[in-house]
């Protein structure tokens, strides 16, 4: 039944659907930066620039998230 179905019908039931004619990917990667920030110790390296870029981690001590999940069985 695919089989039958024309390139161009697909592309109409696509665009009837609402999906974008053409997807990109971003090239920017929101966890680095070039600009200079002055940051205190605990502001500094990945955790400090997850906390810049989810705020709602701020109040979420690094010790508590790292063992959120000790106690889940992964075996």
């Amino acid at each position: 039944m695919w089989g039958n179905a024309t390139q161009n019908a697909i592309k109409s039931c696509w665009r009837k659907a609402g999906f974008p004619g053409e997807v990109t990917e971003s090239t920017h990667d929101p966890l680095e930066s070039d600009e200079e920030v002055e940051e205190t110790p605990e502001e500094s390296g990945l955790w400090g620039r997850l906390v810049r870029q989810y705020p709602s981690l701020m109040d979420v001590p690094f010790n508590q998230f790292a063992s959120l999940d000790e106690d889940v069985v992964t075996e």
